[in-house]
């Protein structure tokens, strides 16, 4: 007999591996070491175990499982002695493939085998010996397609996936997932800013409007203050004043006590008051007649007291309007308190001018008295604005400048309860 050379039967074992590489060793196969005989007496054989026998030999031995595991799938493959007859199905709970096996017998123990695979996690064999049947059960990562085939030497399980695995799946749906929480967290932090900035500017107003109310009560306190200085001042030049008309009051009563001795017929302004006389004097004869006194004396007070109280309506109307041009008009350069002059009184009203909103000014029981180019007007003022109000008695002392009266002294005094 012809010997085949050694490189040759080397190169034909390499081929061999080479074609087996691909796939795992063998998950089931028969034991090593055989399984003990049965021993039975010869002596009595019986019908029925030759009728198992026949059976067993009638049976299809399934002999080994392998696995393969594949870029988007696994093939496994069940080896037996002849084809196998098979029918597949899907079971849940966990996920798995089932592939029932009639007729069949096997040459290895039933077992459940963890693999390490992609796709799969564990590999089954079920035996149920009453039937004579298998049931390979194959517990999927994920719902998988399958075919199940019949080869020449092997039944052939495929499982299909998707391109990626589970691992790879998760990790870009993992990846995803981030990528959409830190836009989220981007558009939140984008509101974020927004709202701080708004809440900044609203912070720097409020500060430029707490700086404003400091700003506007230390001028508050500041007129308080004059205010004060100028009420003290105001109400001792008031009672000099009162003094200097009581004075100007008597002389002027003097000298009509003389112009009544020197006239024909008794003044009307200093007569007896008909609502108070019976109609008769003390010696029992009629009153005097009440004759008009010159039209010099008497026209003229009275055209004086009208224009009087016309400047003062006047003066209260452009006060009224918060005309503060024409409000000055009407006083006198002359103008003095025992606080401030002229222009510090000006001053004064102007900015009081400019913080009330609206102004309204009421005079009633107005009564004036003349002194030549002098007229003293003392009424009830009702005073409102949006800032304050007061209810008190308004002295004011006009002079007559180049045919206009001005105010040259002006007086305020508040009524009790109000």
């Amino acid at each position: 007999m012809r010997k085949r050379p050694l490189f040759t039967v080397l190169g034909f074992a390499v081929a061999i591996l080479a074609l087996t590489s691909c796939e795992s060793d063998a998950l089931f196969k028969p034991s090593d070491k055989p399984a003990a005989k049965e021993e039975r007496p010869q002596s009595e054989p019986s019908q029925q175990s030759e009728e198992q026998l026949e059976e067993k030999k009638a049976l299809i031995h399934l002999t080994r499982i392998t696995y393969a595991p594949k870029k988007g799938g696994t093939v496994i493959k069940l080896y037996g002695d002849n084809a196998f007859r098979h029918t597949s199905y899907k079971l849940a709970n966990p996920m798995r493939l089932a592939v029932e096996l009639p007729d069949v017998m096997l040459d290895f123990e039933p077992k459940r085998i963890k693999v390490d695979d992609p796709y799969v996690t564990y590999i089954s064999v079920v035996r149920f010996p009453k039937i004579n049947s298998v049931r390979i059960e194959v517990e999927l990562v994920m719902d998988l397609k399958y075919k199940v085939s019949q080869k020449p030497e092997y039944l052939e399980i495929a499982l299909h996936g998707p391109a990626e695995t589970p691992a790879e799946i998760m990790g870009q749906k993992a990846a995803s997932d981030i990528s959409d929480e830190i836009r989220s967290v981007r558009t939140k932090n984008t509101e974020l800013e927004k709202e701080n900035e708004r809440l900044a500017q609203e912070l720097f107003l409020d500060r430029e409007a707490i700086k404003k109310l400091e700003e506007e009560n230390t001028e508050l306190n500041l007129y308080r203050q004059e205010t004060e200085k100028t009420r003290d001042q105001t109400e001792s030049l008031s009672k000099t004043l009162s003094a200097r008309i009581e004075f100007m009051e008597n002389k002027i009563a003097e000298l009509q006590q003389k112009l009544e001795k020197n006239s024909p017929s008794r003044n009307l302004l200093s007569g007896p008051n008909l609502d108070e006389s019976d109609g008769s004097n003390d010696q029992g004869l009629p009153p005097p007649s009440l004759s008009m006194p010159p039209s010099s004396n008497l026209m003229g007070m009275i055209e004086q007291e009208t224009q009087v109280k016309q400047t003062v309506e006047a003066w209260l109307d452009v006060w009224n309007e918060k005309d503060y041009d024409k409000y000055t008009s009407y006083y006198s350069e002359d103008f003095t308190t025992e606080k401030t002059g002229y222009k510090g009184w000006m001053a004064y009203k102007k900015a009081l001018f400019k913080k009330a909103a609206a102004i309204e000014v009421k005079a009633e029981n107005m009564r004036i008295s003349l002194n030549r180019n002098n007229a003293k007007v003392v009424f009830k003022q009702a005073y409102k604005s949006d800032l304050h109000r007061d209810f008190g008695i308004k002295t004011l002392v006009l002079t007559k400048e180049q045919n206009s009266w001005r105010i040259i002294y002006e007086n305020w005094m508040p009524l009790k309860g109000s």
